[in-house]
């Protein structure tokens, strides 16, 4: 793991260096938004960004309450029954992107770079060590000192743990991404066993700053520091001004090529 680490810092290194013509992305912020809606804006974004329609994209949103299992996560890293869950207003999904469960919900400030990692020579490490670089620049503007754990990807202060990652590749693009506790209610993560992890505590920046951080301030923050790990140039647009079968909503159950049930708990798997 400490070769790999070490592979993604020389490559960053050498993007920086090289005489390559910056590229430009995309960013569109989506405010507050459903995570299954959200989840079919990037499958058709992926299949656009597949087709050469559309550049790299970087979506930024809040997500209502929601629990998200990755592959081969586990239902008993859920701490409380499915009852309990409807009762507190929160869903759980079964998804594509690796690691196990997680929580998303207001305060928390989620990111999913639609990204041509296989075109641009970017590994999964290497993309997973950036987007971690991502959240610790974030909290170092903050005056918060973000680590790594080799053997848990996200990000640490200390044992807590305030950044997740998660992934899926299809096709040499990425989907899904970061999420970064700002302001959350910590509470939900008592329901869970953060990404598979027995005793973990989830932290946020609210908690260890003790004060209210803007989730606008930290979304540009963001976006600077994107631009300096990916090497790239970043402009917002609107959904208003993306291609119209890519803005137009369409039924999530349209992208579906399974739907099942594990648990009780909904799993769908989305085509791209």
């Amino acid at each position: 793991m400490e070769q790999k680490s070490s592979d993604s810092l020389t490559a960053i290194d050498s993007a920086k260096n090289s005489e390559k013509v910056m590229r430009k992305a995309i960013v569109i912020d989506l405010g507050f938004q459903g995570f299954e809606e959200c989840w079919d804006l990037q499958h058709r974004l992926h299949r656009a960004r597949k087709e050469e329609t559309l550049p790299d994209c970087l979506l930024l949103v809040e997500h209502p309450h929601v629990l998200t299992l990755g592959r081969g996560g586990k239902k008993e890293n859920i701490l409380v029954s499915e009852s309990f869950l409807r009762e507190r207003g929160l869903s759980c999904l079964s998804i594509e992107r690796g690691g196990d469960v997680v929580y998303h919900g207001p305060g928390q400030l989620a990111g999913y770079p639609i990204f041509a990692l296989k075109r641009e020579g970017i590994g999964i490490v290497n993309f997973v060590w950036r987007l971690e670089e991502v959240m610790i620049q974030i909290l170092k503007d903050y005056g918060i000192m973000g680590q790594r754990n080799e053997r848990n990807r996200g990000v640490w202060v200390g044992k807590d743990k305030l950044g997740f990652v998660g992934i899926a590749v299809r096709s040499g693009i990425s989907l899904h991404g970061f999420a970064l506790n700002v302001n959350p209610d910590l509470s939900f993560f008592e329901l869970i066993q953060p990404c598979g992890l027995k005793g973990v505590k989830a932290t946020s920046m609210n908690a260890l700053l003790g004060k209210g951080i803007p989730l606008e301030a930290v979304k540009e923050r963001a976006m600077v520091h994107f631009q300096e790990v990916f090497n790239i140039t970043m402009h917002r647009i609107k959904m208003s001004e993306l291609p119209n079968q890519i803005s137009c909503s369409k039924s999530f159950d349209s992208a579906i090529s399974e739907d099942l049930i594990y648990g009780g708990y909904s799993s769908k798997v989305a085509k791209t």
